[in-house]
């Protein structure tokens, strides 16, 4: 019986040791950080930036020191965009076009970004304008999307879970203007019609 009780106490003292070098050695991790803004202010609306481009098919390059700043209000995630994201101040939307995959795990809609234009350049492309960088393809100008190893110089990304909420519009306030149809301040905003539906008899007319 002695013999019994001498080995219980033994494992007694066994099972608390290992319990307090448990607990001496149990690190608290640290929180991940949460997103700020960057140390940088926008100095210009999307809508004034836009309206530097007047011209169709024009290449605009920016040569001031213009910063803006939008939401992010649509991203790659769902695979219907294409290394480009969307952003939206309360001016306006602008498409920003970006040379790299998986968008969404940087700039997911959401975020605020924070964008450095001098040096990058405006255009259109079927009436919506984009943001991008002034590049030569088989000798002939165009505007491509930020090289990857580029886009830290220009994109700076903000505070994440923004809220992002549509804005209610009807069909009147969709109408293109035949003067610089790409000016419709809706073109690249986030936006809602109620009680619509539309049927495509024949999908190769969407597009």
């Amino acid at each position: 019986m002695k013999k019994v009780l001498k080995f219980s106490a033994a494992l007694t003292v066994i099972v608390l040791t290992a319990a307090v070098f448990f607990i001496s050695c149990k690190k608290n991790f640290d929180q991940p950080p949460y997103q700020t803004d960057p140390a940088i202010v926008a100095n210009t609306s999307i809508k004034d930036l836009k309206a530097r481009h007047t011209t169709a098919g024009a290449y605009d390059v920016i040569t001031t020191d213009i910063v803006i700043s939008g939401t992010v209000v649509a991203d790659d995630k769902s695979g219907n965009l294409y290394k480009e994201i969307y952003i939206q101040d309360s001016t306006g939307g602008l498409q920003i076009n970006l040379d790299a995959a998986s968008l969404y795990g940087t700039y997911p809609v959401g975020r605020k970004v924070f964008i450095k234009c001098n040096g990058l350049a405006l255009s259109d492309y079927h009436n919506t304008m984009f943001l991008g960088i002034k590049a030569t393809i088989n000798g002939a100008p165009s505007v491509e999307a930020i090289p990857a190893a580029l886009i830290s110089n220009y994109v700076l990304g903000g505070s994440l879970n923004n809220p992002v909420v549509p804005k209610t519009v009807t069909i009147a306030d969709l109408a293109i203007p035949s003067s610089q149809p790409w000016q419709q301040p809706l073109i690249g905003t986030l936006v809602k019609l109620d009680d619509y539906s539309f049927q495509a008899t024949d999908t190769r007319n969407l597009w």
